[in-house]
């Protein structure tokens, strides 16, 4: 993630470059998987570089300064924020619940990257928590791009829809993050709550009509 960060220039509020976030992966994914199996295993740390440097960029647009340990933490964090639910009741109760969960290890972990200390145990714990998602996800990813010289094709297709993904996931997660400084996290949580409610009904109401 610091290698990540330190590609962006301090421009809080700049817009992001979505399709260069997607090209560099995509990038990456030929390359790894026109070797099958071996060359998917050593580009997976490359992609997920970009892939963290593509969420950093969003927020970075969103006006956080990605220089700062804690929205560095929050940008890793994305990668664990994924669901395939729809966007309803269960899903934003899994989105906090996901939160919730890691904010006591964010919070303890840019607390000692801030001091420099000795032992990273909270960034251990965070990188823990991560992995227990996006490894589900790499590990996909990897099983698709095996195949030798096709893998270059499926890996540069899966990489710019990975890439995708998570900037749609980290733009949704800091336009939360920032109506959440200026409004206060319980009236955006119950906003977002009231949305889903009426999005839930709008959709009953179509199938009754259907």
């Amino acid at each position: 993630m610091n290698g990540a960060a330190l590609t962006l220039a301090h421009e809080p509020g700049a817009k992001a470059s979505t399709g260069t976030g997607k090209l560099l992966t995509a990038a990456s994914g030929a390359v790894g998987g026109a070797f099958g199996i071996v060359g998917a295993v050593a580009e997976i740390p490359a992609t997920t570089m970009l892939t963290l440097r593509a969420i950093a960029d969003v927020a970075r647009s969103e006006g956080f300064d990605v220089r700062s340990p804690a929205v560095r933490l929050e940008c890793a964090q994305v990668l664990a924020l994924g669901s395939d639910d729809a966007i309803d009741d269960d899903a934003l109760e899994g989105y906090y619940a996901v939160r919730s969960g890691m904010a006591m290890a964010c919070n303890q972990a840019a607390a000692q990257l801030a001091s420099g200390a000795a032992q990273m145990n909270w960034l251990a714990k965070v990188i823990q928590i991560v992995l227990e998602k996006f490894g589900v996800q790499l590990t996909s990813k990897a099983a698709a791009m095996s195949v030798p010289v096709v893998g270059a094709v499926i890996g540069a297709t899966i990489n710019t829809l990975f890439t995708d993904y998570y900037q749609t996931i980290a733009r949704g997660h800091f336009i939360v993050k920032r109506l959440e400084e200026a409004h206060g996290v319980d009236v955006v949580r119950a906003e977002l709550q009231a949305i889903c409610v009426e999005r839930a009904e709008r959709l009953a109401r179509g199938r009754r009509v259907s």
